[in-house]
């Protein structure tokens, strides 16, 4: 199964970090500094997750994660933040984000992040389909 990320983060130490990470995961990683540009990328491509930066300049975290709900329904979004905090990552959940993980992470704690969150919106996806099926 060809797997495409894209990376969405002003820092990038944490942009090439997890390039690295994920290239030898086997995945087709695209990444940005500017979060205009990864909605405009998730708008016109299909990324099988989104690891998304909370605190960017222009945009926030919750700014893009709002525009991929419309944008980019399909794809698992993981939020990362070097700002964490309970009530982030709940406002994160509740707006369909599937995982959240603090900075600075292992490269362990983020690929099992990633294979968490596309484990869940695969199951998400199966259960909507269930539904519409019923119908």
């Amino acid at each position: 199964m060809n797997q495409s990320m894209l990376i969405i983060d002003d820092d990038t130490a944490v942009l090439a970090s997890c390039q690295r990470i994920f290239t030898e995961e086997r995945f087709k990683v695209t990444t940005t500094t500017n979060p205009s540009e990864g909605i405009a990328l998730a708008k016109s491509n299909h990324y099988t997750v989104i690891l998304c930066d909370w605190h960017m300049p222009e945009l926030d975290g919750m700014d893009v994660v709002t525009c991929l709900e419309t944008d980019a329904p399909e794809s698992a979004v993981v939020m990362i933040s070097g700002y964490p905090s309970v009530g982030r990552a709940t406002e994160a959940m509740q707006r369909g984000v599937m995982d959240y993980l603090p900075k600075p992470f292992t490269p362990e704690e983020i690929a099992e992040a990633v294979k968490k969150a596309i484990t869940a919106k695969i199951s998400q996806e199966k259960k909507a389909l269930g539904r519409f099926e019923k119908i």
